[in-house]
């Protein structure tokens, strides 16, 4: 059980500092309407915390004490881009959820 928190805490870890990681890659273009409704955007941050949270529960789950913590953190910090930038593939492109003037946070989310 140790190994599967300790997995977790891992995981966990690596979904966080991917997101410090994209927010530091992004600190430049805050001033633009669209990346500043997204940073004060409770939805926003309520979806980006649960996909974080459900990846670090997936590869505690799946991996547990199999990886090294490293692996795990990097496998953490993974799964939510991978899971962003599939979504956002799959997602037709001329399709819009809510108005265009105030997205809401699945199109924030996934943009």
């Amino acid at each position: 059980m140790d190994a599967i928190l300790w997995s977790f805490g891992a995981a966990l870890f690596g979904g966080i500092f991917q997101e410090v990681l994209h927010w530091w890659y992004l600190r430049t273009r805050l001033t633009t309407r669209r990346y500043a409704a997204r940073l004060k955007n409770k939805g926003y941050w309520i979806i980006t915390s649960i996909v974080v949270l459900m990846s670090a529960i997936g590869v505690a789950w799946f991996y547990g004490s199999r990886l090294e913590h490293l692996e795990v953190a990097i496998l953490g910090a993974a799964f939510p881009e991978i899971f962003r930038k599939l979504v956002t593939a799959a997602k037709q492109q001329n399709v819009t959820l809510g108005s265009g003037e105030h997205e809401n946070a699945i199109d924030l989310y996934f943009s």
